[in-house]
């Protein structure tokens, strides 16, 4: 039955709603994705007869979650750089010394010189964009886009300098519309089987015909663990032509706008899928207490655990061969 439903379409609409809400396409391209990933999971409770209807929800929740999600991250930010006084009246600290050290250590490389003194002139101005547009002689809406990549940059910045280990995407920023570029590229050559783009390995005849396997129809999000300077490993799930879910991860050298791999892709055996709500108190802190993100216990460990909490866990995707050579 899954099989009968068109995630084309599905994406489509999840896209034209989130649109309505958000005005960066990439991230209502993220937000289309994820409602088709979740028309696929949840399709057997859904009415077929009203499946529009429900798309229309689905895309407009999570359009509001990322509009509040944004404007936290945002207001984060903001708040080293202005100081509340009351509800009411917010002000700036005039001896900059707070938003100065925030703007000054992001590097030049990441927010470059011009695009400083745009975002302490909207800050001084306390937000007038209309007066900070017409000092740098550019467009109301071209100001606002510009600072919001600005302020999404330094949140990335700041997210790795912190020592965040893993992010999933941060629309606006250059290492997102990087990745994406990559993506299309990494795509594009697994489908025509070229893989040229892993010139620099030796493929074995089973690693070649795992590639031959991944035929990428639509991807549904990806998830960037920062592993060293400028090393990364990128998880992505995807739906096939047959529109079976999976996923696969690959390690990338990311050096400014310059993505080379520096890994060949592998893809799970297995794929379970559990909200981390309907799992016990102690092992939801499992599932990301590990030093790169996830959880410290093995493989075997978690199994066990997971078999615990009875119909809630889900198998999604299961390769019969792998596991078979696994046992």
């Amino acid at each position: 039955m899954k099989n009968k439903i068109d995630y084309q379409l599905i994406t489509k609409l999840a896209f034209q709603v989130a649109c309505k809400y958000i005005y960066d396409k990439d991230a209502a391209q993220d937000i289309a994705q994820l409602t088709a990933i979740e028309c696929y999971l949840n399709l057997e409770k859904s009415d077929p007869e009203n499946l529009n209807a429900w798309v229309y929800t689905v895309a407009k929740n999570k359009s509001y979650k990322y509009i509040n999600d944004n404007k936290k991250s945002t207001d984060l930010i903001d708040k080293a750089f202005l100081k509340f006084k009351n509800e009411e009246e917010v002000t700036l600290y005039k001896n900059t010394e707070d938003f100065d050290i925030l703007i000054e250590n992001t590097p030049n490389k990441i927010v470059p010189i011009k695009q400083k003194e745009i975002i302490r002139e909207v800050l001084q101005s306390n937000y007038d964009f209309k007066k900070t547009a017409a000092k740098f002689e550019m467009s109301y809406q071209t100001l606002r886009k510009k600072v919001y990549r600005i302020h999404q940059e330094i949140l990335l910045y700041q997210k790795i300098e912190m020592g965040h280990v893993r992010t999933r995407p941060i629309p606006g920023t250059k290492l997102h519309e990087n990745t994406l570029r990559f993506l299309l590229k990494l795509k594009s050559s697994l489908n025509n089987n070229d893989f040229s783009i892993f010139k620099e390995y030796e493929i074995d005849e089973s690693q070649q015909n795992k590639l031959k396997s991944m035929k990428i129809k639509n991807v549904v999000s990806y998830q960037i663990v920062f592993k060293e300077q400028n090393l990364y490993k990128l998880f992505v799930p995807y739906f096939d032509f047959d529109n079976n879910f999976n996923c696969f991860w690959i390690n990338l050298k990311i050096n400014g706008s310059k993505i080379s791999v520096a890994s060949i892709p592998e893809t799970p055996s297995l794929i379970k899928q559990v909200q981390r709500s309907d799992l016990p108190h102690p092992l939801q802190k499992t599932f990301r207490d590990g030093p790169d993100g996830l959880p410290s216990i093995s493989v075997q460990e978690l199994d066990k655990k997971l078999a615990e909490c009875g119909d809630k866990v889900k198998v999604i995707f299961e390769d019969k061969n792998q596991l078979h050579k696994k046992n």
